[in-house]
């Protein structure tokens, strides 16, 4: 029985010895062949590489532009010859160019009559809406451009509106780890402040965005009107007449204040002559 036991155990052995050395046998193919495919495949990556490279340095990396945001400003002041029609031209101009009126004020004083007008046109525009508002039949009191470039600011505008996105998502990532309810609050609170200074730099880029695209025209135009005496009809004799009269009673009316308002006067004059009546009398007497 104990042969029988010995023999077992050495068959055993025998099959682990065996079952061993056919797996160092295969670990060891497997790494001979490995190391023999590694200088093929790291040929490989190197040449991939190698054609990745030139492509790479053939096309350098284009440089980050911004586009320019200029706002444009026009002044103009004319004189016109018909007021009417000149009103409906800036109009026309004003569509005919793709803008519109932002604002008109018109006023009446004498022989005057005047409109302020502001246009909103087109930055691409405006040079032409400037000519067309300043036609050679015209009298062109006063014109000047101006323009004022905002690029800087759009670009720095733009940049803190990033970063208040960036600063949000951290204090959300914070409000997410809060513990207690004085930590939410305060996360909250730097929310809050984020939020708002976002939407007033939002506020400031919409308004330069705007103010870039359309440029502003102040137009301030008039017209005389003919009032003057020579053009009126020559009155009649009768009209004369009548206003000779008039002119007549209007410098007796006058008269009669005047000498109403100069009682004091009278009443100097009256007294001055009544003592000197009292005084002459007596002279008068003796001599006699």
């Amino acid at each position: 029985m104990i042969t029988l036991l010995r023999i077992a155990a050495a068959l055993l052995l025998l099959v682990v010895q065996a079952a061993a050395c056919k797996h160092s046998s295969n670990e060891k193919a497997l790494a001979d062949t490995a190391y023999q495919q590694q200088p093929a495949v790291i040929a490989k990556e190197e040449k991939q590489e190698d054609q990745k490279q030139p492509a790479q340095s053939a096309v350098p990396p284009a440089p980050r532009t911004w586009d320019k945001n200029i706002i444009k400003n026009g002044n103009l002041n004319i004189e016109v010859r018909n007021y009417q029609t000149f009103n409906a031209t800036i109009h026309s101009i004003a569509k005919q160019f793709g803008g519109y009126v932002a604002r008109e004020e018109q006023t009446q004083s004498g022989n005057r009559i005047e409109n302020r007008v502001v246009l909103k046109i087109p930055v691409e525009k405006f040079e032409d809406a400037m000519t067309a508002l300043s036609p050679s039949g015209e009298k062109i009191i006063d014109r000047n451009i101006s323009a004022e470039d905002v690029t800087s600011e759009v670009v720095d505008v733009q940049a803190r509106i990033e970063a208040k996105k960036q600063a949000r998502l951290k204090y959300l990532d914070l409000l997410k780890q809060a513990k207690s309810m004085e930590e939410v609050l305060q996360v909250q609170q730097e929310l809050n402040q984020i939020q708002e200074e976002t939407e007033t730099a939002a506020g400031r880029m919409k308004y330069l965005n705007h103010a870039a695209a359309y440029s502003t025209i102040h137009l301030a135009f008039f017209q005389v009107l003919n009032t003057t005496p020579g053009d009126s009809e020559a009155p009649s004799f009768w009209q004369k007449t009548v206003t000779a009269f008039r002119n007549g009673s209007s410098w007796l009316s006058d008269l009669f204040l005047f000498l109403i308002a100069a009682w004091p006067a009278w009443c100097i004059v009256i007294a001055g002559w009544w003592i000197y009546r009292k005084w002459k009398m007596p002279v008068v007497k003796n001599r006699q």
